[in-house]
């Protein structure tokens, strides 16, 4: 084998725990139309509001992941540095550099435990409550387009099966 010439791919042996592969089934198979693949369909819908509400949080400066982060505390109160990783679906060292730029703008304020020094608590400041309480109807307006023609039961049924699915994952324990 040369320098230049590729390596070969080498298939990782199964883990012990991981799940048997499905056996093959007279089913239709879920790939053939990606539209109708709930997986597929569910991170097209999201990305697409998240894409809108972005355009919109533009304007008045802010990245839609920051808008996150001001969304879980305004309604969460404050959270450790991990939990808040957790709630806003933002990998930790992305949100430690976002929590420097958004301490900097007075947004936000970390502080370290009096119990623990290892744990930091970031909480929203007046001015980041305010901010937020000024950009949350961009993100009611984005859920109000995606939601036209679907009735108060529709919304209803799929906040509950959304809802289903995220504690069938582990996300929240509602159920």
């Amino acid at each position: 084998m040369t320098a230049d010439a590729p390596r070969p791919r080498k298939r990782r042996a199964p883990q012990p725990d991981a799940p048997a592969e499905p056996s093959p089934s007279t089913e239709p198979d879920p790939y053939a139309d990606l539209d109708q693949f709930l997986p597929y369909l569910l991170n097209r819908v999201m990305g697409r509001m998240n894409q809108l509400l972005a355009e919109r949080l533009k304007r008045h400066g802010i990245s839609f992941q920051e808008w996150r982060v001001l969304l879980v505390l305004a309604n969460k109160g404050p959270r450790t540095i991990r939990t808040l990783s957790e709630d806003t679906i933002i990998p930790h060292s992305t949100l430690s550099r976002m929590l420097d730029r958004m301490q900097r703008d007075g947004l936000v304020v970390r502080e370290v435990s009096a119990t623990d020094a290892r744990t930091v608590t970031v909480a929203v400041t007046g001015e980041g409550a305010e901010l937020f309480a000024a950009i949350r109807q961009h993100g009611l307006a984005v859920l109000s387009q995606a939601a036209e023609g679907l009735s108060a039961k529709d919304i209803e049924t799929m906040r509950w099966l959304a809802s289903r699915l995220a504690s069938n994952l582990g996300l929240i324990n509602t159920l």
